[in-house]
């Protein structure tokens, strides 16, 4: 089963320039190649955002931020190859994040969160728009920050992944970073197995 939407980031936060990743840099330098851009509006010197289809970027002074809805696009890598040419850029924290949308009628039989024993069918009284939960696991290398909500037509679970860059040199700094973007499809994977879990049977493949 598929959910209704599906969409995945890779954002790494730090010091980045606006008017050094853009489309043309992108082209010049083969991350992205034979793919039109179009680009939005952003407030001068503050963000940068333009789109391949659905691939967007967003680069701002404090982050830099790719993701999209086709399961092809490997967000991780393509972060990963751009701190590969910026390696002198100083980075914090990188997170490999993941969302899915189902409609309710494919999680029936699923496990929700409740509010004590009160489900969302049962705060309804109270003019509640959505119930959600959650919660944050720590790992080997980070975290795993997974929340989910539910209304009377969808269930939403988002799961990032976040490692943070505890790199002191350059080198490393760089080398850190790009290979936890790299983590991408192993997130993505593990992702899955975390929601098949959370609803108690297979519900992605």
């Amino acid at each position: 089963m598929a959910a209704r939407e599906e969409l995945h980031k890779t954002e790494v936060e730090g010091a980045f320039n606006p008017f050094v990743i853009t489309p043309e840099w992108l082209a010049e330098t083969e991350i992205i190649k034979d793919r039109q851009a179009m680009v939005r509006p952003g407030v001068l010197g503050q963000e940068v955002a333009f789109a391949y289809e659905v691939l967007e970027w967003s680069v701002s002074p404090s982050a830099l931020v790719v993701r999209s809805s086709e399961d092809n696009d490997d967000c991780g890598d393509i972060v990963a190859r751009v701190i590969e040419r910026l390696p002198h850029t100083p980075m914090t924290l990188v997170t490999n994040g993941f969302s899915y949308l189902f409609e309710r009628a494919q999680w029936e039989g699923c496990r929700v969160p409740l509010l004590g024993d009160l489900s969302y069918e049962g705060l309804t009284s109270e003019s509640v728009a959505a119930v959600g939960w959650q919660g944050r696991f720590t790992r080997q290398d980070g975290s795993l920050v997974v929340y989910l909500a539910y209304d009377e037509e969808h269930v939403f679970i988002s799961l990032d992944y976040a490692r943070p860059v505890r790199a002191t040199s350059i080198r490393d700094r760089a080398l850190f970073v790009a290979n936890a973007a790299r983590q991408f499809r192993n997130d993505q994977a593990d992702s899955r197995a975390v929601v098949n879990r959370l609803a108690g049977r297979g519900l992605l493949p």
